[in-house]
């Protein structure tokens, strides 16, 4: 069973393409996150993707039973483009009524990667340290997006660490940065994508030398579709030196530590 830890849900996508996955859609607005919800539903086979009945409390993190679920948050894109309060509200308002059918938050974070969203770190910082606050009160994972930003999440450390997970989401970093927010107490999983395809070398060293329940893959990435999961998998178990049926059973248990137990 493969595991994609972050992808964002797409009308074309069909449930055919996700059968025998776990698989976390990444939603940003109410209208995605419905579209999603409901995609979920027919990938599970279920009427429900909520995360308090007994097919997840009772029996998912010790079966391992196939799951499709859905996060939910503000992407730093969004709010460098327009007022984040809105969308906020809109989160805040979905957690309130239907906590349950909320895997985990985001992906939120930070984003330097342009003049405008420097410009517009002020309303990033804003909105990531709200999510932050209703990850906690919630008890929900927190996926995070964090390009040519590492050093805030270093800072935001001591309240991260209180989380039940966060899930850094196409992790750009060094090695070395992920033992250092390891060691800070966070408890932290790195999911790689399409840079494995595009012979990325951090990515490739990170994987290589982490702890292996750590490790998360995904398709997150305009170069690496849904459908080339498999590719993904395969690059990945040839660069730690294992099999695509072992690291498949690695990335199941951590899907399922990171979002569901």
């Amino acid at each position: 069973m493969f595991s994609n830890a972050h992808l964002h849900f797409k009308e074309t996508f069909s449930p055919a393409d996700f059968c025998g996955q776990n698989v976390c859609f990444c939603a940003g607005s109410a209208e995605e996150f419905a579209s999603a919800t409901s995609f979920a539903q027919a990938v599970n086979g279920s009427g429900s993707v909520s995360l308090s009945s007994p097919a997840v409390t009772g029996g998912i993190c010790a079966s391992g039973e196939r799951r499709a679920l859905v996060s939910a948050g503000l992407h730093p894109w969004t709010v460098a483009e327009a007022s984040g309060e809105p969308l906020l509200g809109w989160l805040e308002r979905l957690l309130q009524e239907n906590a349950d059918e909320v895997a985990a938050i985001g992906e939120c974070g930070i984003d330097l990667y342009t003049p405008e969203l420097k410009a517009a770190l002020p309303a990033q910082l804003n909105a990531f340290e709200k999510q932050i606050d209703l990850a906690t009160r919630y008890e929900k994972p927190l996926v995070v997006h964090c390009r040519r930003s590492i050093q805030y999440f270093f800072e935001y450390a001591p309240r991260l660490k209180k989380l039940r997970s966060v899930i850094f989401h196409a992790y750009p970093g060094t090695l070395a940065e992920c033992e250092s927010l390891l060691n800070r107490g966070i408890n932290a999983y790195f999911s790689f994508g399409g840079s494995f395809l595009r012979g990325g070398k951090h990515a490739a060293e990170c994987v290589k030398k982490l702890p292996a329940d750590r490790l998360l893959l995904e398709t997150d990435d305009e170069e690496c579709a849904p459908a080339l999961l498999k590719e993904v998998f395969g690059a990945t178990a040839d660069i730690c030196g294992t099999t695509i049926e072992e690291l498949s059973v690695v990335c199941a248990n951590n899907f399922r530590h990171a979002f569901l137990c």
